[in-house]
C-alpha cells in the first residue's frame, strides 16, 4: 500500500483592513484634522471614498509605517547633509 504524501494548500490571505481617520492618527501620533488635510493634499498614502466634496478617507497602517520611515530616513538624511556643511 502506497501512501501519497499529502499536499499543501496555498496560504490563505487575508486583506489587510482599512482604518479610518481617528486610528491612523493615533498610529500616526497626529490630529486626525491634520491627517485628513495631509490627504487632501496628497502627501499622505489615502484612499478616497466617494466621489463629492464631502470624501470620506481611509487608510492602510502598512503604506502609512512605509511612509513614514520613508520620512525619518529622508530626515535623518538631510539632518546629517546640513550638520556636515556647517
Amino acid at each position: 500500500m502506497k501512501i501519497e504524501p499529502a499536499t499543501a494548500l496555498p496560504p490563505v490571505v487575508i486583506p489587510e483592513p482599512y482604518i479610518d481617520p481617528q486610528e491612523a492618527a493615533r498610529f500616526l501620533s497626529i490630529s486626525a484634522k491634520t491627517l485628513t488635510r495631509l490627504a487632501r493634499q496628497g502627501l499622505v498614502p489615502a484612499h478616497a471614498i466617494g466621489d463629492g466634496s464631502r470624501r470620506r478617507w481611509r487608510f492602510l497602517k502598512s503604506e502609512l509605517d512605509t511612509w513614514m520611515h520613508g520620512r525619518l530616513h529622508s530626515n535623518h538624511h538631510l539632518r546629517s547633509h546640513q550638520e556636515e556643511t556647517h
